[in-house]
């Protein structure tokens, strides 16, 4: 064995040992302690780094490794039992050490994705293997949380009646709860401080102007007021998590995105046993039961995979609607897309669902922009992406990134390379007939100067499909 390959190979082992050592100590603190406990401190903590990150640098890493440490935490919690009478509170020293060892282990598992899965050869993997195992692990968020809501409402109304018939609440009523309860995850937390602030102020200004009462009198002045229950139950209790507080789910759809403690064993057993290289549970169980209560302690994993998590729950209790929601999925698609770019082109002409001739074979075109001798070619894929880890099925991921990129792209060359070899084609609004009642719009190259092709996807995986040479680099 050479000295580069040997080093290679003790890094590797030192790793594994590393990650197994950690593990350990991570699942003894873990069995402990109330899973409440663990998870409101860790969001505690990335509050404290949200405050201070705008002016230390530093604290902007510590933050983005928290942000994975939590949900990770919580898919621990979801394949552990307890200790009897766990603890319900965490000493500071036992926390700190816990998030330093989930962090360790993030950190080792980085390292472990260098390398190939053969671990006799120890070979290093290819750019794009190397980018999506590590957007796997450490990326979190698909779009910018103001955008959130308004696609999946827009993703989800059409089928409303079915989302009615599984989760026993409206849509409309589904999307106002997230609203609040991005509201108290994201802002109720400062939001009680300032109101607890406010109350010691006045509790100050009692204290002045009635010396003579006591401290428990001087309570009692403010004990009816519910701004400043409420916020004392959010910062010291767990009102600021309890869904049936801050939000009213139903009971149906808390069920259906909950776990308990212990209830998914498969995220602790196997190769990667309890690490983020599998399929965290949390991904797909974003809620918390504990109690016959449920929690929520960070939105990016409910985000992320709900509208996927949606479709995978109201298919499997009516699998006879798969049909009807893949055509409306792509209508959808389609008519979000068209809105999106007459947004940016509102004097561009639009046509959509286009049908040409190629080789004596119709085809479909779903959008065609015109404007200013420009002509956007735009193919539009409603499909899954990455269903599965890239780590554990990088080949079942590779196809998912060439049936969603590659292959609407290459939809989309057609047209241009029809459009140079013949100077012009016709589209029609069927693929009927070739009549000419039945001609759409006549595209000429001498009257277009630049032709751009657009693939566009339902699932977002920007990362990757900005590497460069991509079409290379699928082979």
């Amino acid at each position: 064995m050479s000295l580069e390959k040997q080093s290679l190979h003790e890094v590797y082992k030192h790793s594994q040992e590393e990650i197994n050592n950690k593990i350990k100590m991570l699942l003894d603190i873990v069995k402990r302690y109330s899973p409440l406990a663990i998870l409101k401190r860790c969001y505690e903590e990335i509050m404290h780094y949200c405050l201070i990150s705008e002016n230390q640098s530093c604290a902007i890493s510590d933050l983005e490794a928290l942000q994975n440490v939590l949900p990770y935490l919580q898919s621990i919690i979801y394949s552990v039992k307890l200790l009897d009478n766990p603890k319900d509170t965490i000493e500071e020293n036992i926390f700190q050490n816990l998030i330093e060892t989930a962090k360790a282990i993030y950190m080792s598992t980085n390292i472990l994705l260098m390398f190939d899965e053969n671990e006799d050869t120890n070979n290093t993997i290819d750019e794009l293997q190397l980018k999506a195992r590590l957007e796997w692990l450490n990326i979190k968020g698909k779009r910018y949380r103001c955008h959130e809501l308004t696609h999946l409402q827009e993703l989800l109304k059409p089928h409303n009646e079915v989302f009615l018939e599984t989760f026993e609440m409206s849509v409309v009523d589904f999307i106002e709860n997230l609203k609040n309860l991005e509201y108290s995850i994201i802002r109720g937390y400062f939001e009680s401080w300032e109101i607890l602030g406010d109350a010691h102020q006045e509790f100050c200004k009692n204290a002045d102007d009635n010396p003579a009462l006591n401290i428990e009198q001087l309570l009692s002045l403010q004990m009816d007021d519910d701004r400043i229950n409420n916020a004392f139950a959010k910062i010291c209790g767990y009102d600021l998590f309890d869904l049936q507080v801050s939000a009213n789910f139903s009971e149906k759809l808390l069920e259906k995105f909950s776990c308990g403690v212990g209830e998914n064993e498969n995220f602790g057993v196997g190769k990667y046993a309890h690490l983020p290289i599998k399929k965290v549970p949390v991904s797909e169980k974003p809620f918390l039961k504990y109690q016959d209560k449920y929690y929520c302690f960070e939105i990016q994993s409910l985000y992320d995979n709900l509208y996927r998590n949606i479709e995978r729950i109201i298919l499997e209790e009516n699998p006879s609607y798969q049909n009807k929601w893949n055509k409306i999925q792509g209508q959808t698609c389609q008519s979000i897309t068209v809105n999106l770019f007459k947004n940016i082109l509102p004097k561009a002409t639009y046509l959509e669902n286009n049908y040409y001739l190629s080789q004596d074979n119709w085809i479909e075109n779903d959008l065609l922009i015109l404007f200013d001798k420009v002509a956007i070619i735009v193919e539009i894929k409603g499909g899954k992406f990455k269903t599965k880890s890239p780590i554990t099925d990088y080949v079942n991921y590779k196809q998912s990134i060439i049936k969603l990129l590659e292959e609407p792209i290459n939809q989309a060359s057609r047209i241009e390379t029809l459009l140079e070899k013949d100077s012009k084609i016709t589209f029609y609004n069927s693929n009927k007939n070739q009549n000419d009642s039945n001609i759409k719009y006549v595209l000429e190259q001498s009257k277009i100067e630049k032709v751009f092709l657009c693939s566009v996807s339902l699932d977002n995986f920007n990362t990757i499909s900005h590497i460069n040479d991509l079409s290379e680099k699928l082979g």
